[in-house]
């Protein structure tokens, strides 16, 4: 982790000491018995996100063992999520020296931190000053301020570790998304993290998507959605992706190559496009992890990039370029794996006897991955899209 994310960990670690401790343990460093004790609302939560969905009360963000829970564990691992998103996708993002940001179910502030975090690792020009103002909206008042009141701490300790000063206004609006949004006002960023997952219907999806889009975007907004990497909300996902897309007023900018519909919404309907980070696991979160029984060193998670298609530029189809869509699988004498780009869903294999210096980037693929196939192999029509066998002449290159 870089010295942005560290300082964001040990200053986290102060925030729960200080806050959710005894004063008699409160000023000491972090110890086991710490991860011990927040480890009782990460257990429950978990249970709460995955088996027990049905069980989950409204506001349970009241109870303080869940809301430490949710800062010590979830929040950094969910602000990862977004933080590696961006990195990933920089090419979209157009960033100005004051940017207003709408934060849609903001809880503690994560997509906003993962922003932050993103901006203080893409080396801005240094002694440069950029303005924030953040529209936070978040139905449980308690989980909101402790977001808050972690980004005040994190900024201060900042202004002497950063040559980028960056100052933040944040307008908490706490309300019920699914009821009303009662400030309307356009974003230049519009995030939305883990929202649609509490919708039981895609046509509740479809409706909220609509008036978020209505309230906040004006012709340059960039709309983020970030949701679980699970089957159903990923799924989800992808009919939100093509009932916006039909519209022809909003141009998908990733995880999409291709500007079809989804292919997984015609073919491999028991498949969901998602995506996977292998991280460096910080010690803080394996030390979560041993305690609880869970493991984070791969990170899923599925999303949606938008814009006006109005104000963008037609994107130029690339017929060579494709998103991995799956993990590279063994099969006898070689390996697959599916690729999506203009022409949907594409099969490729590569046959030991065939591994070449110009395509050894394959065995690098990850799911997620973005890739440049310059095809000298020929085509062939299968069952649920295309194949490629790659031949040693065929080049691969990461993009």
């Amino acid at each position: 982790m870089n010295k942005s994310w560290q300082l964001f960990e040990s200053n986290l670690k102060i925030y729960l000491k200080n806050n959710y401790l005894k004063k008699t343990r409160a000023q000491a460093d972090w110890i086991k018995q710490d991860t011990q004790y927040f480890s009782k609302g990460v257990i429950r939560l978990n249970e709460l996100f995955t088996t027990q969905r049905t069980q989950r009360r409204f506001n349970y963000f009241d109870d303080p063992v869940l809301r430490s829970g949710y800062l010590a564990y979830f929040l950094p691992v969910n602000a990862y999520k977004v933080y590696h998103l961006l990195r990933t996708n920089h090419s979209h993002i157009h960033l100005k020296d004051k940017i207003r940001i709408v934060d849609l179910a903001s809880g503690p502030l994560t997509m906003s931190f993962g922003f932050l975090l993103y901006l203080l690792d893409k080396g801005l020009a240094q002694n440069k000053t950029i303005q924030i103002e953040i529209m936070a909206f978040e139905q449980n008042k308690k989980i909101l301020n402790d977001g808050i009141k972690l980004m005040k701490a994190f900024l201060f300790v900042l202004k002497g570790n950063s040559d980028l000063d960056i100052r933040v206004h944040i307008t908490p609006c706490q309300t019920d998304l699914n009821r009303s949004i009662p400030e309307r006002k356009p974003c230049d960023i519009l995030f939305s993290g883990n929202f649609f997952n509490e919708l039981s219907t895609r046509e509740q999806q479809i409706t909220a998507m609509d008036r978020f889009i209505r309230s906040f975007c004006h012709q340059d907004t960039l709309m983020v959605f970030i949701e679980p990497g699970t089957k159903k909300i990923s799924r989800d996902l992808q009919e939100l992706r093509d009932a916006f897309h039909a519209e022809r007023t909003w141009r998908v900018l990733a995880p999409c190559v291709c500007h079809n519909s989804c292919p997984f919404n015609i073919v491999h309907k028991g498949d969901w496009c998602h995506h996977e980070i292998e991280w460096q696991t910080p010690s803080y979160i394996q030390d979560f992890d041993k305690a609880v029984g869970l493991k984070k060193q791969y990170l899923l998670y599925s999303y949606l990039m938008l814009t006006n298609r109005l104000v963008q530029k037609a994107a130029v189809v690339k017929k060579d370029v494709y998103v991995a869509v799956s993990h590279i699988m063994s099969m006898k004498d070689g390996y697959e794996f599916l690729g999506c780009g203009v022409d949907g869903l594409t099969r490729f294999q590569l046959f030991t006897n065939n591994i070449s210096q110009n395509n050894h980037a394959f065995k690098k693929l990850r799911r997620g991955s973005v890739f440049k196939f310059q095809i000298c192999s020929e085509k062939k029509d299968v069952k649920e899209g295309f194949l490629y066998q790659i031949k040693k002449t065929d080049c691969f290159r990461i993009l």
